[in-house]
C-alpha cells in the first residue's frame, strides 16, 4: 500500500462524529521504473534522449544510467531523471537505476529502435548435392528487409525453382530450392526503405553420402533421385536452421538479453554484476566454503587449548592469541553470508543491514588480526631480547590494554563500511552488491581512507613483525645452549607469521595503493580478497609455534593432559586385573 487515507470517529449513545480524512504520506523506494525514448527515430551515430521515469516515495535523489553494446557496459550517474546518450548504434541498449533514501529500482533494458539498411550475414549460403541446389540468404534490418534471387543473371527463378522465406526480429531468411544440370551462379539482394545489400552465394558442393538408400533394393531411378533430394532437403534444412538459430541467439543476448527472461529486472542485473568481476561467484563460493571447512574446526580446537591454558597463569601471548582466536570465529560467523552471496551470483539478497554488519565484521577480523601477529612479535621479541622487562610484562593487564587497543583501532577503521552506505550524502542504495560498485562520491572519500589503511594497519605491522622475528632468529643462533628444538620452533613461527602477512595480507593492502592512483578499484582486488579469507586457516599454525598449549610440554597442554589422563586410565585397568 503505497497510498492510504485515515479518519476516526466518536461515537456517544446514538450520535457519531467522524473526524476529517487524512492522506498518509508513505515512503517506499521505486517499485516501476519505466524508461521512455523521447529522440524518434534515430539514426545510427545520432543522439537520443532517454527519460527514466520512477514510481517512489520520497522522489529519487539519484539516477545510474547503464548502457549495454556488443556485451560491454557502460555506467554513469546523474541528479536528473533524463540523460541524452552519443553514438546510438543498432546494438545499443539502455537501462536506468533510480535511488531514493528507501531504496534503489531498475528499469528494463530498452533496445534503441534504430533503423538501418540490410546487411546480409556470412552464414549465407548454397549448397549442391547431386543435382539438387538449395541456397539460404539471412538479411538483418530495421525495418524487415525483403529478400530477391537473381539465378544466372535472371530475376526470375525458374518454374522448377521453390522460394520460401521466414523473419524472427530483425532477421529474415530466405531460401530457394530446385534442380540444376551445369554451373550457376546465385545473388541475393536485400532491401528495405533505408537502403539495400548484394551478395554472392558462395556454392558447396558436398557427396551423396548423406544418402542411406540400399541402391541394390531401388531399381527405379526416379526414386531413387525423389529419395536423394528428400534426404538432402532434410540435411540441409537442420544445417540452415542451426546457423539461424545461432545468428538470432547471438544478436539477441547483445540487445534484448531481459526479453528472454521471466524476472526481466533481476536477470539484467544479475548480467551486469557477472560481467563485472575477473573471478566467477562458483570460484567465490568454493574458497569460502573450503576456508569454512578447515578453519572453524581449527579455530575451536585452539579456543578450547587457549581456555585451559588461560585458566592458570597466563602468558601475554596467550591472551594476544586467545583474542586472535576470537576474531578467526567472528570472521567465519559472518562467511555463510558471503556464501549466500556468492551462490546467489554476487548479487545481495538479504536486507541492507545485514550488508553492513558483514562488511564491518569481514574487514574487521582481517585488519584485527594483522595488529594481533605484530603484537605477538613484539612480546616474542622482547622476552628474549630483554627478559627483565619481559617479566614485568606479564600482567595480564597490559596485554589485555593492548588487545583493547588493537580493537579500537581495526572497529574505528573499518566502520568506513557503515558511513560509506548510510551517510545521506554518499548512500547508494543499490541492492544489487554488497560493497562494491561504488559512486565517484564514495570513491573520493574511500580511495584515501584505503591508503590509510595500507600505512597503518598493513606496511608498519608488517615492517615490525619483520625487524622483530629476524632479531629473534639472529639472537637464538648467537646463543649456543638454546637446544636445536626451539630454534627450529623459533623459525617456524617466524616463517608462519610473515606467512600471513605475505599471502594474506599484503596483497589486498596493495589493491588499496593500486586503486588510490588509478582513482577506481582494481579487477584483480578479488583475487587477493580471496587470499585474505585463508587467514584463519593458516592462524593455527602460528598457535602451533607460539603457545605451550599446543604442546605436549606445558603443564596446561591440552594434548598432554589427555596423555596423563590416558596413562591414570591404563594404570587403573592394570591394578584392577591384577
Amino acid at each position: 500500500m503505497h497510498k492510504g487515507y485515515i479518519n476516526c470517529s466518536a461515537v456517544f449513545g446514538a450520535i457519531t462524529t467522524y473526524s476529517q480524512q487524512h492522506t498518509v504520506n508513505i515512503f517506499y523506494k521505486p517499485v516501476t521504473v519505466t524508461l521512455v525514448q523521447e529522440t524518434k527515430p534515430v539514426s545510427e551515430g545520432n543522439e537520443v534522449i532517454m527519460d527514466c521515469a520512477a514510481e517512489c516515495n520520497p522522489s529519487p535523489h539519484t539516477y545510474s544510467w547503464l548502457r549495454r553494446e556488443m556485451g560491454q557496459n557502460d555506467e554513469r550517474n546523474s541528479t536528473q531523471r533524463k540523460m541524452t546518450f552519443s553514438n546510438i548504434t543498432r546494438h545499443t541498449s539502455v537501462s536506468c537505476i533510480a535511488h531514493n533514501n528507501i531504496g534503489a529500482g531498475q528499469s528494463e533494458w530498452l533496445p534503441i529502435n534504430v533503423p538501418y539498411p540490410p546487411e546480409i550475414l556470412p552464414e549465407s549460403s548454397c549448397s549442391l548435392t547431386g543435382e539438387v541446389l538449395m541456397c539460404v540468404c539471412l538479411a538483418e534490418a530495421v525495418p524487415k528487409a525483403s529478400i530477391e534471387w537473381i539465378v544466372n543473371g535472371n530475376d526470375t527463378l525458374p518454374s522448377s525453382f521453390t522460394s520460401n522465406s521466414t523473419h524472427m526480429e530483425n532477421i529474415v531468411s530466405g531460401e530457394i530450392r530446385g534442380p540444376v544440370q551445369s554451373q550457376i551462379t546465385v545473388f541475393c539482394i536485400a532491401n528495405n526503405s533505408l537502403g539495400n545489400d548484394t551478395k554472392q552465394l558462395a556454392i558447396n558442393v558436398t557427396k551423396s553420402s548423406l544418402l542411406l538408400v540400399d541402391h541394390k533394393k531401388t531399381s527405379n531411378c526416379q526414386t531413387q533421385a525423389e529419395l536423394r533430394e528428400m534426404q538432402m532437403r532434410t540435411a540441409l534444412q537442420v544445417f540452415m536452421t542451426m546457423i539461424f538459430w545461432r545468428k538470432c541467439v547471438d544478436r539477441l543476448n547483445s540487445t534484448r538479453l531481459t526479453q528472454c527472461s521471466k524476472d526481466k529486472t533481476k536477470f539484467s542485473l544479475r548480467m551486469r554484476n557477472i560481467t563485472e568481476p575477473v573471478v566467477r561467484s562458483e570460484v567465490i563460493l568454493s574458497v569460502y566454503i573450503i576456508t569454512f571447512l578447515i578453519g572453524l574446526p581449527a579455530n575451536l580446537l585452539a579456543l578450547y587449548a587457549f581456555s585451559v591454558k588461560i585458566r592458570s597463569k597466563p602468558l601475554p601471548t596467550d591472551i594476544l592469541l586467545l583474542n586472535l582466536v576470537i576474531s578467526d570465529l567472528l570472521f567465519l560467523t559472518i562467511l555463510p553470508l558471503k556464501m549466500h552471496e556468492a551462490a546467489s551470483g554476487l548479487i545481495w539478497n538479504l536486507p541492507n543491514f545485514l550488508c553492513s554488519i558483514t562488511s564491518f565484521t569481514f574487514f574487521s577480523a582481517i585488519y584485527t588480526s594483522s595488529l594481533l601477529l605484530m603484537a605477538v612479535s613484539v612480546f616474542r621479541y622482547i622476552g628474549i631480547a630483554f627478559p627483565i622487562t619481559y617479566r614485568q610484562l606479564q600482567k595480564p593487564s597490559y596485554a589485555i590494554l593492548i588487545c583493547a587497543i588493537i580493537w579500537f583501532m581495526s572497529t574505528a577503521h573499518c566502520s568506513i563500511t557503515f558511513f560509506i552506505q548510510h551517510h545521506p550524502s554518499l548512500s547508494n542504495n543499490n541492492t544489487t552488491a554488497c560493497y562494491e560498485n561504488f559512486t565517484k562520491k564514495q570513491l573520493d572519500i574511500l580511495l584515501p581512507v584505503r591508503l590509510e589503511f595500507f600505512i597503518v594497519l598493513c606496511l608498519i605491522p608488517l615492517l615490525i613483525c619483520i625487524y622483530c622475528y629476524l632479531q629473534c632468529i639472529l639472537i637464538l643462533y648467537s646463543r649456543p645452549r638454546i637446544s636445536p628444538m626451539k630454534k627450529q620452533k623459533a623459525i617456524g613461527m617466524a616463517l608462519g607469521t610473515l606467512a600471513v602477512f605475505l599471502i594474506c595480507v599484503l596483497p589486498y593492502n596493495l589493491s588499496h595503493v593500486v586503486g588510490f592512483f588509478q582513482g577506481s578499484s582494481p579487477k584483480w582486488r578479488y583475487y587477493t580478497l580471496l587470499l585474505s579469507t585463508f587467514n584463519t586457516c593458516i592462524d593455527p599454525i602460528i598457535f602451533y609455534f607460539s603457545s605451550s598449549a599446543f604442546h605436549c610440554t606445558g603443564e596446561k597442554s591440552i594434548f598432554r593432559n589427555c596423555r596423563l589422563h590416558a596413562s591414570q586410565l591404563h594404570n587403573q585397568a592394570t591394578g584392577s586385573s591384577q
